[in-house]
Parts: structure tokens; sequence; C-alpha cells
């Protein structure tokens, strides 16, 4: 199948802020893809919907291409040269500042009767924040596992069939005997010994 592109190279934007717009727009026809580079709040936008008006021209100029047939097979962005500047800092030091480039590729194909529009890429399956996959929703039973449904009637039966049990008499309690205390032990005082000095007088 015939394609046509455009090609906008040394676009002064980093790559990376060029390559969020440009998912967007994958898979989308023509027109629907202008509509959406009009609408989102990107600089990136206004330089992809230039490319986007180009590669259609070209497909409609060159190759006598139907416009609205016309989708965006492939958007893609590769990375210019880089500037490489310097910043003065403390202690003299310099620290590099780096402005990079973008060459910015789009290509216009013609859709045939039967094909479908690409799906743009991302999350396929959206959960509800809270809900984990296999947990019930909050309010929801959980499923019960059919053993575990057999089990629930046979347990009220078996809890009719059995008489209800009389608690039994409790016994009195006994009053605390209390002890008797010990006697008191007596202590004996000791005789003081008078402490003996290391030099003793000379008539002693």
């Amino acid at each position: 199948m015939e394609a046509a592109r455009a090609v906008a190279k040394y676009i002064r934007i980093a790559p990376r802020k060029v390559r969020v717009v440009a998912d967007l727009i994958r898979g989308k026809s023509v027109d629907e893809a202008l509509a959406i580079l009009r609408y989102t709040p990107k600089i990136a936008s206004e330089l992809l919907e230039k490319v986007v008006q180009s590669a259609a021209a070209n497909a409609t100029h060159n190759y006598e291409m139907d416009r609205d047939s016309l989708y965006i097979s492939a958007a893609y962005v590769d990375v210019g040269p880089t500037l490489k500047r310097f910043q003065p800092r403390q202690r003299g030091q310099a620290f590099s500042i780096k402005k990079r480039t973008s060459h910015i590729t789009v290509v216009v194909s013609q859709r045939a009767g039967g094909e479908k529009e690409e799906q743009p890429r991302g999350r396929r399956f959206f959960r509800r924040p809270g809900v984990r996959p296999g947990k019930p929703a909050e309010g929801a039973a959980a499923p019960a596992a059919e053993g575990e449904e057999a089990a629930k009637p046979k347990a009220k039966e078996t809890a009719k069939a059995k008489p209800a049990q009389k608690p039994a008499a409790r016994a009195p309690k006994k009053a605390p005997v209390k002890k008797a205390a010990a006697p008191a032990k007596k202590t004996v005082a000791k005789p003081k010994t008078e402490k003996k000095t290391g030099r003793q007088g000379k008539g002693e």
C-alpha cells in the first residue's frame, strides 16, 4: 500500500515532549488527528499539526489519494543534534546545559474499506480503585465454594438435633484462710570494739 510522509528536521524541542503528543494521534484519521492537536494544550501540538497537514497534502497531490480515507499509520520522533552550553556557578564551576533537537516524521496511508482503526497504546483494562482482581467489591457477598455450601445446612441440622444443656451449678466460694504472722526475730547488739591505729605513742 502506498504511503506519503512528511519530515520536519532540527526542531528546537526535546524529543520526549513531542512523543507524548505523537502517541495521541497514532492510528487516527487525518481529520480526527488535526482536531485532537488543535485542542491539546502542548507546544508540540502546533509542530505536529503542521507536519500532519504537510503529509496529507503530499498524499493528495503526489499520490492522488482520497483525503477522507487517510489515516496516520506511523508517527515517530528521532533525536537530532544536541547544542551544548554552559552556565557559570559557584566556586568557578560550570554546569552544562543541553539544548536538544528533534526530527519529526509522520506517515499517512489510505485506509481500506474493511480496515479498522488502530487503538492507541496504553492500558487496556481499567479497574476501580480499591478493588483487586479476584476480590469482590465492597458490599458484594463473596461467592462460597460448593463444599462450604453443602457443609452449612448440615451444621444447622446438627445444632437443632442436640438438646440444650443446662449450665452446671457453681460451687460456693470458700473464705480465704489467713496465715499466722511469723514471730519477729530478736536482734542482739554486738559489743563495740576499739579501732587500732597504725601508729602508737612512745609511752604505749
